[in-house]
């Protein structure tokens, strides 16, 4: 009995003593403690800054923003009214050209270059401002169509690109004569083309009006050779320039081959240069043109002619152009080759 006391009397003192050595905790309090969030850092003032600049720069980037859209808004609604003025000013070309009236026609031409404005006048009065009979093309009386107007940043300037349309002239008939049939042009298939013509207007006190083209319109001069063609034309029109050279030396060395007037010697070569003076479509009318001595055979350049929108322009420009050219040839091979027969007799 006292054995078991004492045993008893020991296990109550070891339970004591491990409940003093135990930390109780209930459950609720358990998961209190572990779902308790912890306290958010406050954020360094660095942050705070950089928060700052990033809300005042989405802020500034919206503003220029609506700023922008405005200013070309307003500079789309300018450019509107500038383009009709030109229009306006086109479509008075267009009355004074079919009304035959010189008068109405200058009061929209630039008086800035008094050369210019006196060679737009003779065009006018000789109907080739926009004909080109000396090319084969009559102009048709259907309405032009303006392609596009292109207005200078300035807006005081811009170009307009207006396409006609062209009877063609050309014969695409056979001559009997088999030696000459050498030199006819292959048949176009077209009774009709299309062509290309630029033109510049710039603003004057009351309307826009017809002007010559800037000193940098044109660019440079450059210069092609064939076997017997020295080709010189501006940069504007160097891809035409470059297509119309094979045709036009190829018909001259077809000359030189089989018209036995034409005894072309071996170190002779035609100048042709594209003028792009517009004086050069009334010279090209003249007959007596191809008989003027100069060195250097001029034609108005494709720009002033009128510009192929097709192959079937291209052709008709290309045959018309060689045409001239082999013209001159002849004249120009009996020049260089009489002196020196006569020296050599």
């Amino acid at each position: 009995m006292l054995a078991n006391r004492l045993e008893c009397g020991g296990g109550e003192t070891k339970a004591k003593d491990m409940s003093k050595n135990f930390e109780w905790t209930t459950e609720e309090e358990q998961d209190w403690e572990e779902n308790l969030p912890l306290r958010p850092e406050p954020p360094s003032p660095r942050s705070q800054h950089w928060r700052r600049w990033l809300l005042l720069a989405f802020l500034v980037l919206t503003v220029a923003g609506i700023l922008v859209q405005q200013a070309r808004r307003e500079v789309t609604a300018v450019t509107a009214d500038v383009e009709a003025d030109i229009l306006s000013s086109q479509a008075l070309l267009e009355q004074a050209k079919s009304q035959d009236d010189i008068e109405m026609f200058t009061t929209v031409l630039s008086g800035r270059d008094a050369r210019w404005t006196a060679v737009q006048q003779a065009l006018f009065q000789e109907d080739l401002l926009w004909d080109r009979r000396p090319f084969g093309l009559n102009l048709l009386t259907a309405p032009p169509t303006v392609i596009s107007v292109t207005v200078a940043p300035d807006l005081q300037s811009a170009e307009m690109l207006v396409e006609r349309q062209y009877a063609i002239h050309l014969t695409d008939d056979l001559p009997a004569n088999g030696r000459d049939a050498v030199f006819a042009p292959p048949a176009i298939g077209a009774n009709e083309v299309t062509l290309q013509l630029p033109l510049t207007f710039r603003r004057g006190e009351s309307r826009w009006l017809l002007a010559p083209p800037s000193d940098t319109y044109w660019g440079g001069w450059q210069q092609a050779k064939g076997h017997y063609i020295s080709l010189i034309y501006p940069e504007r029109d160097a891809e035409v320039a470059l297509r119309l050279l094979p045709e036009m030396d190829e018909q001259v060395k077809t000359l030189c081959r089989f018209e036995p007037a034409a005894n072309c010697p071996g170190n002779w070569r035609l100048q042709v240069r594209l003028d792009t003076d517009p004086a050069s479509l009334t010279a090209v009318s003249d007959p007596q043109h191809l008989l003027n001595p100069s060195p250097v055979f001029d034609l108005p350049t494709p720009s002033l002619v009128g510009l192929p929108v097709d192959e079937t322009g291209f052709k008709v420009l290309a045959q018309a152009y060689a045409g001239k050219v082999v013209n001159r040839a002849i004249v120009d091979v009996v020049a260089f080759s009489g002196p020196q027969e006569q020296v050599g007799g």
